[in-house]
């Protein structure tokens, strides 16, 4: 399921605009384009804004490794915005592994 974004009435796209290729020419278009779909980048390249390109496999893998860490330190701060107690070794050993997280120093025993 796509994500909703919020969108400004006048940015709506609701005009339908198409187009016909030759085998050659789509060959072609689909080598340019790379992942992104056809009618992005046909759009992209008409209306000279530059492509948004997905970010590096590697970044994705870090997003990853963080989401665990992050999703703990958002809990904790959730209790403490509710005046609950909280435990301060449990608050250091979180910001301590995200910290070695961030700088690459993964310890998952």
């Amino acid at each position: 399921m796509r994500k909703q974004r919020n969108i400004a009435a006048a940015d709506h796209r609701i005009h339908h605009v198409s187009s016909w290729f030759s085998d050659a020419e789509l060959a072609e278009l689909d080598q340019r384009r790379g992942k992104l779909r056809r009618g992005s980048f046909v759009r992209s390249a008409a209306l000279d804004v530059p492509l948004l390109t997905p970010a590096p496999l590697e970044n994705l893998k870090a997003w990853q490794a963080l989401a665990h860490t992050t999703a703990n330190l958002n809990q904790i701060a959730k209790q403490l915005n509710s005046h609950t107690t909280v435990d301060i070794r449990e608050v250091q050993e979180l910001i301590a592994e995200l910290r070695n997280r961030l700088i690459g120093v993964v310890n998952d025993a």
